[in-house]
């Protein structure tokens, strides 16, 4: 079947504008009306459509809502001098506070801090800021020596890389304080919605990014893809429970809290965006598409129509992080429909989820929080900062007969005088 490029068009798209009145009213999810200029193939042609471009700048924060929550579970005890300390049964989720972290040790020190804040708000006894102290030992896995006039990070052993571990050290000073239990810490990463609640007296349901999240991959660790305990029967009490990090009790008043995997050398979790168009057709795997499995990475119906890497910008004057389609753009989708008005985007994540812009009520550093007037507009992805640009060429092919196989033609007809007779019919027999 022999086709032909008929009609080709550029279409410029930026998400700038107040999509509201399309029904789909914020950055990560809206539709562009084609108004007087629809794209048409009712001459039986085909339509191919395909991202081009794309740059959407990073107005998000690289530890967030989808990557800063580890689950925390320990069983109370009483310790301390004349047991005067009293710890509660806990099951809780530790957040690490929203924001960019520059260094590795930054990030473990705001996680020890954050654990002790959960051991803290958890209990009603003289458990106090002070009493417990967490320090960040990820330096000790790093060296930092002079090269010319540059200071650079360089292995410890010359023949070793540089190995990102997660180490604390959560000490007491309380006299007379033991650890007579020890916390559990797990990476959850079920994909499987349901209603699980935290293992405590009327424990509360646990939210979606709660019991979905990239803690795991941040901080280095099993990610744990099974609830674990109910209420009477908490998770300390399973005997097989599985556990993120390892947790050794030194001394009775030291604990380290370390991971078994490598950090992620890059402190974040969100390498790509993806582009999904309903007017696409395509292919992905499931655990791509959609987080409604258990990592089956079965192929399954998609509507991806292009792939946005992440792009450091750094110079001298501009530090910036971009996503960006790289040239040339291999993804693209055949539409048969024979009228399209509107063209429908969604940007998603590398696991079905809208991008991670963080709610109104969460700011990176707590201590500006009282600085800060209570904000009660439309969210960052609706009349914020966030804007995508996008060039999509659509191609239109067509053919003399699309529906039918091109055959030979007839063959051509030569006289040749020698193949002649000298018979002549009289008219009578004929």
């Amino acid at each position: 079947m022999s086709k032909y490029e008929k009609d080709s068009e550029l279409l410029f798209v930026t998400s700038e504008a107040n999509f509201g009145n399309n029904g789909i009213g914020n950055q990560n999810h809206f539709k562009v009306n084609l108004a007087d200029s629809p794209l048409k193939n009712n001459d039986s042609s085909l339509i191919k459509l395909s991202v081009k471009e794309l740059q959407l700048r990073k107005s998000w924060y690289n530890i967030n809502e989808t990557n800063n929550k580890v689950r925390l579970s320990m069983e109370g005890f009483s310790t301390g001098t004349g047991s005067t300390v009293v710890m509660p049964d806990i099951d809780t989720m530790v957040q690490i506070p929203v924001g960019d972290y520059v260094t590795h040790e930054s990030l473990v020190d705001s996680f020890g801090n954050a654990v002790i804040t959960a051991l803290i708000n958890a209990t009603n006894s003289p458990l106090v800021a002070g009493n417990l102290v967490a320090t960040a030992q990820t330096k000790v896995y790093r060296n930092v020596s002079a090269n010319g006039t540059n200071a650079v990070e360089i292995p410890t052993v010359a023949t070793s890389r540089n190995d990102f571990r997660l180490l604390i050290e959560l000490d007491c000073v309380i006299t007379d304080w033991v650890w007579v239990k020890l916390p559990i810490f797990q990476f959850l990463n079920i994909p499987l919605a349901n209603d699980y609640k935290f293992n405590i007296t009327d424990g509360a349901s646990l939210k979606p990014n709660e019991r979905f999240n990239d803690s795991y991959i941040l901080l280095g660790g099993p990610r744990i893809e099974e609830f674990q305990g109910t209420i009477a029967d908490p998770l300390w009490t399973v005997t097989t429970k599985k556990e993120s990090l390892s947790v050794k009790k030194m001394t009775s008043r030291l604990l380290y809290i370390a991971s078994w995997f490598p950090m992620s050398e890059v402190l974040h979790t969100l390498d790509d965006v993806y582009v999904i168009s309903r007017q696409s057709r395509s292919q992905a795997s499931s655990s791509l598409q959609s987080i409604t499995n258990e990592h089956a990475h079965t192929f399954i119906a998609s509507n991806l129509v292009a792939k946005a890497s992440r792009d450091v910008q750094d110079s001298i004057n501009d530090v910036g992080v971009y996503f960006k389609i790289t040239q040339p753009s291999y993804f693209f989708s055949i539409l048969s429909q024979p009228f399209i008005n509107e063209i429908e985007f969604q940007l998603t994540d590398h696991r079905g989820r809208d991008l991670p812009y963080n709610p109104t009520d969460t700011v990176p550093v707590n201590a500006i929080a009282d600085n800060i007037q209570p904000y009660s507009g439309a969210p960052q992805i609706e009349n914020g900062n966030s804007v995508v640009s996008l060039v999509i060429l659509a191609e239109k092919f067509i053919g003399a007969s699309p529906n039918s196989l091109d055959g030979f033609p007839d063959p051509v007809g030569i006289y040749n005088p020698k193949f002649g007779s000298n018979i002549t019919i009289p008219n009578k027999f004929c």
